[in-house]
């Protein structure tokens, strides 16, 4: 009990990856006098058995990325396919979203490979896919302006432009590529899709990305930025209210805390609107959920690697333990 409640203070139970979550509790439940054996061998079981698979196609992914590094020689890219293959895991947990996670970690590189993965009736979904990624590439060219200009937008003029830099909103349309149910039927519809892309943004996709910005700052200011990059919602904070690095930090998880009430009363409702529209608002809600391991603690595990280690051996590679 003392263990979930450390984790729960950092990241509250409902916000934590199912699958993470689902790894760390096996072995608590086992250490629970009224634990049913059965139902921890069979969780044992399942654990064990889809862990392989991920195994399978992190070695393909890897292959196709060295091979794709190499010959394109992407010096400028951050090599980070492990990192991404974990983020690919925790929103697509399970043997049935396996298509989904290779997908979802290739995003970033090649889009006709993408493509070429899904089935003929699918195909129409990489439009949006392609619209997303080219209006970020719009949001980035505002920012780097910005930063050029040595500007100073406002708070808000600075949240309208930087949620849909962080990258939630053009991730929107892609977590639904390829998704399909236990029948291997489409599990997203085009009424998704659209949903998920339409202007204005949707509140839950903006509230995810306005979580994604947030965290990213914070960690950012806390490390340190370079002399090129522009002012981040944090320093645009405190140059508007005259206030402190601490205080302006406070007042932005403040902010996070906010946009995560809109993520789940969003869900909700998006689910009592249309029940169609429910799986792909959950795999929203997923995509916001590794955000916060992500930058647990102030740390950006993405940039810095290391920070995610630990747990990425604790998925992929060590046993179980046995108590």
């Amino acid at each position: 009990m003392a263990e979930q409640v450390s984790r729960a203070l950092d990241i509250p139970l409902a916000r934590a990856p199912k699958l993470l979550e689902t790894m760390r509790y096996i072995t608590e439940y086992e250490r629970e006098e009224a634990h049913d054996g059965v139902v921890l061998e069979l969780a044992r079981l399942d654990f064990e058995l889809i862990r392989p698979l991920y195994l399978k196609e992190l070695k393909t992914l890897s292959l196709w990325w060295r091979q794709l590094y190499d010959s394109v020689k992407l010096s400028y890219a951050r090599d980070r396919l492990v990192e991404s293959y974990f983020w690919s895991c925790a929103i697509f947990h399970g043997e049935k979203y396996s298509r989904s996670r290779i997908i979802f970690t290739k995003l970033l590189n090649d889009f006709d490979e993408m493509e070429d993965s899904l089935e003929p009736d699918e195909k129409y979904s990489m439009s949006y896919a392609k619209t997303t990624f080219k209006q970020m590439s719009e949001y980035y060219l505002r920012e780097a302006q910005w930063s050029s200009d040595k500007y100073m937008p406002s708070f808000a003029e600075h949240l309208d432009i930087s949620l849909m830099s962080s990258g939630f909103p053009a991730m929107a349309p892609v977590l639904l590529l390829g998704v399909r149910d236990s029948g291997g039927a489409a599990a997203t519809t085009k009424e998704a899709f659209e949903w998920a892309t339409s202007v204005p943004v949707p509140a839950l996709v903006r509230a995810g990305g306005e979580l994604a910005r947030f965290l990213n700052d914070t960690a950012s200011y806390r490390i340190g930025k370079s002399g090129g990059d522009m002012a981040s919602t944090v320093e645009c904070y405190m140059a508007e209210r005259g206030v402190g690095g601490g205080e302006a930090v406070a007042a932005v998880a403040a902010l996070a805390e906010r946009a995560w009430r809109t993520i789940n009363g969003e869900c909700a409702a998006v689910g009592t609107m249309d029940a169609a529209l429910l799986p792909a608002a959950r795999l929203m809600v997923n995509l916001a959920r590794t955000v916060e391991v992500i930058y647990l603690g102030g740390r950006d595990g993405y940039t810095v690697g290391g920070d995610l280690k630990g747990l990425v051996s604790n998925l992929f590679l060590d046993p179980l333990p046995v108590y």
